[in-house]
């Protein structure tokens, strides 16, 4: 009996679990809703945060030349492409937090980070067909569907 309980207990737990409702951050939104548009190459990582040597401003105007981000954290929903590592180029929709004054990418997804290789960026993709192309792509630092 009481392992029926334990089981039910895990069923509805699990249950609650998978219930979170999380929707994609698409291209327009970032796009719309970004504080601040970057294209730039990581110089420095640490536990917390990644430096960026800022190549564009894309959206907005920014002062300095590099700028410190908060690092997406992977969860169950979600993960970065790969591990933060010097030399990435990145294309980064940030907004800053006016609690503590920090810059993170946008979206719950890690949508707010595209990686550029060869001159192209990279959308991810989350199952859906955004454009034309939702392929494997096999990056310099992991891969990337898009």
């Amino acid at each position: 009996m009481i392992l029926l309980l334990v089981i039910g207990f895990l069923c509805w737990s699990f249950q609650s679990v998978h219930a979170i409702d999380y929707d994609t951050t698409e291209l327009d939104q970032l796009i719309e809703n970004a504080h601040l548009i970057v294209h730039g190459e990581i110089i420095a990582v640490d536990s917390e945060f990644v430096d960026v040597k800022i190549h564009e401003i894309v959206k907005a105007t920014f002062a300095e030349q590099r700028i410190r981000i908060t690092k997406f954290e992977n969860w169950t929903c979600a993960w970065r492409w790969s591990e933060y590592t010097l030399g990435q180029t990145v294309l980064f929709f940030l907004n800053k937090s006016e609690l503590t004054g920090q810059w993170h990418p946008m979206g719950a997804g890690n949508e707010g980070e595209m990686p550029i290789e060869g001159g192209r960026v990279f959308y991810k993709s989350f199952g859906s067909k955004p454009f034309c192309e939702n392929e494997k792509h096999e990056l310099r630092d992991g891969d990337i569907y898009g």
